[in-house]
């Protein structure tokens, strides 16, 4: 896509979205409308019925004061039989009972209307606090809109860079995703599987302890082994997630100790060299360096059908410091075609893509040269942070 067409795409692209957030404006707005118009039936509704409330509490007020004196009237009645006869006893019984059934009544409804004066008000509130929230958002909108309007050259300028952090954060998505798979597969075969048998195990000497004690004791010398592979296997999978030594030797040791672990997997022969001062550095850049290093390794362990690896770091002093690092092998090596074939596939991974994107993070450079039959060259350079000083 030329840079005219792609500019025609995000002016049309910014015209959209400044159209949808109009078009969620009115909507915001219109809701803020109805929920005013809402907002005034209820205020009306609460009035009427603390109006009524207070009618119905004068009622209740009134009739239970009849109701104590009917209640009076009843006994008075009830215990003098030379003044009253039957008549009069059932007379001031059902006037006392029609007064309690018109009070039990009132006080119903007047529990009602409390009930329902209390919905209101909360409901109130909740109303209140939308239609400022509505209108708070529409505000926002307005000024997004206003702030996208007055800076679409900036948007087009910065375009390129934002579709290299997209394809950067999908590479890191991806990257973590795999690694994730990984963690949980080396678990799931290591120490799940262990921990497993030695659930088997334990239970086993649980059995035989009490009948025979020299079979329990074997058990448990095996226990004791199966738990400390299990423990090596932890510490290996921890060891994989950072390497503890990176915060307590610092980068050139841990370097050190993964090449020894890794030429004792590999027929590699790995030479490290490196110039003094090459320590303090910020501990994103240990990590990322480490990161790279490791990668570079099991490419060409996996890729370059290689015998011999070198690597160097030293540090250049130019308009600042910077540290360069130079990974070379004897493999196969590849073409210049492969190597853009194998950057513009999906399934690539993070490899040597990664390695790139991690460093270009920092700041730094990063190239490869590759040829087929003639080994690859990895070279790096890297401005010096020193700890605590990253942003």
């Amino acid at each position: 896509m030329s840079n005219k067409d792609l500019n025609k795409a995000i002016e049309n692209l910014f015209n959209t979205t400044l159209e949808v957030m109009e078009s969620g404006k009115e909507e915001i707005k219109s809701m803020v409308i109805d929920l005013k118009d809402d907002y005034a039936r209820k205020v009306m509704e609460l009035s009427d019925i603390q109006q009524k409330l207070l009618l119905t509490i004068e009622e209740v007020d009134t009739l239970a004061i009849e109701e104590k004196r009917s209640r009076k009237r009843l006994a008075e009645v009830s215990n003098d039989f030379k003044r009253f006869n039957e008549a009069d006893i059932k007379d001031a019984y059902e006037y006392t009972h029609s007064l309690r059934s018109r009070l039990e009544i009132k006080r119903q409804e007047e529990r009602l209307y409390i009930k329902r004066r209390q919905e209101l008000e909360l409901g109130l509130k909740k109303m209140l606090h939308n239609i400022d929230k509505g209108e708070k958002t529409i505000d926002k909108l307005a000024k997004i809109a206003e702030y996208i309007e007055g800076n679409k050259k900036d948007f087009n300028e910065t375009i390129e860079d934002i579709n290299k952090m997209q394809m950067f954060g999908i590479k890191v998505i991806e990257a973590q995703e795999e690694e994730r798979k990984r963690i949980s597969r080396d678990i799931h075969d290591g120490p799940a599987q262990d921990l497993a048998n030695v659930m088997l195990r334990a239970e086993y000497c649980e059995k035989v302890i009490d009948k025979d004690m020299e079979d329990a004791k074997s058990e448990i010398r095996e226990l004791k082994k199966d738990v400390k592979v299990t423990l090596n296997n932890i510490r290996k999978i921890i060891y994989d997630l950072r390497p503890m030594s990176l915060d307590d030797l610092g980068l050139i040791p841990t370097i050190e100790k993964y090449i020894e672990g890794f030429k004792a997997d590999s027929d590699l022969n790995i030479q490290l060299q490196y110039s003094e001062g090459i320590e303090g550095l910020n501990s994103g850049i240990e990590t990322a360096i480490y990161r790279v290093v490791q990668e570079a390794l099991n490419n060409i362990k996996k890729h370059a059908n290689a015998k011999n690896v070198s690597i160097d770091f030293s540090l250049m002093e130019n308009a600042k410091k910077n540290i360069f690092i130079k990974i070379e092998d004897d493999g196969v090596g590849f073409s210049e075609t492969h190597y853009k074939e194998k950057a513009e596939s999906k399934s690539c991974g993070f490899g040597i893509i990664g390695m790139k994107e991690r460093i270009e993070v920092l700041e730094g450079k990063f190239s490869l040269d590759s040829r087929e039959n003639m080994g690859t060259v990895i070279k790096i350079s890297i401005p010096v942070i020193e700890e605590g000083r990253l942003n």
